[in-house]
C-alpha cells in the first residue's frame, strides 16, 4: 500500500535552524511542533542523528550547575522523536559532537533519564540516555527531530533536574560584516 504525506520542505523561518533557536527560559514544560527542516541543510546533526527531517532548535544557559533530565513526549504516541544536546560552550558555527543523543527508531517518549546510563544511542537504542551535568553560565543547544512526516508536535519536561535554567539574554557573536 502507498500513502502520501507532505514532503519536508525547508523552512526559512521559525526555529528550524541552529542559527535561529528558541531560548528556553525555565525548567517549566513547553510544547513544540516541527513544520519541516530548516533552510540550512548543514545544521550540525553530527555524531548521532544522521539528518534533520522535521526539526526544532533550542538554546539555553543554566542559572545553576547540576543534573539536567529531559523528557520529550510526542502528542501522537506513534511519532518517532530523536534529539541531540550540544555544549557546553557550543555555537552554531562549531557545535562539535553532541554530549547526549538518541537516534532510537522507537516511538513514544525519549530523553535523558529514566534510569539510562549511556551517553548516546543509535537506531537500536531504547530512546533514553543518561542525564547530563550542566555548568552554570555555559551555552547549550538542543535539537529535537521528528522523523514522522506531518508529526503532531511534542511536549518537553525537565522533571527530575537539579539545575535551573535561566532566561538571561545570551551573547551574540558577529561572524561577518559587509
Amino acid at each position: 500500500s502507498i500513502s502520501c504525506v507532505p514532503c519536508a520542505v525547508r523552512q526559512a523561518d521559525g526555529n528550524s535552524d541552529c542559527t535561529a533557536p528558541t531560548q528556553i527560559c525555565s525548567n517549566g514544560s513547553f510544547a513544540g511542533s516541527s513544520p519541516g527542516p530548516g533552510s540550512n541543510a548543514a545544521d550540525g546533526c553530527t555524531g548521532c542523528v544522521t539528518g534533520e527531517t522535521y526539526s526544532n532548535w533550542y538554546i539555553f544557559s543554566p542559572q545553576t550547575s547540576g543534573s539536567l533530565s529531559l523528557a520529550i513526549s510526542p502528542n501522537v504516541g506513534t511519532d518517532d522523536l530523536d534529539f541531540a544536546l550540544y555544549g557546553p560552550g557550543a555555537s552554531c558555527g562549531s557545535l562539535g559532537s553532541p554530549i547526549r543523543c538518541s537516534y532510537a527508531a522507537g516511538t513514544g517518549a525519549t530523553g535523558m533519564g529514566n534510569g539510562a546510563v549511556d551517553n548516546s544511542e543509535d537506531v537500536n537504542g531504547n530512546s533514553w540516555v543518561a542525564p547530563v551535568n550542566v555548568v552554570a553560565g555555559q551555552i547549550y543547544f538542543l535539537m529535537i527531530n521528528n522523523w514522522t512526516a506531518g508529526g503532531a508536535g511534542y511536549n518537553v519536561s525537565f522533571a527530575g533536574s537539579t539545575a535551573s535554567l535561566d532566561c538571561t539574554p545570551l551573547s551574540v557573536e558577529l561572524t561577518s560584516f559587509s
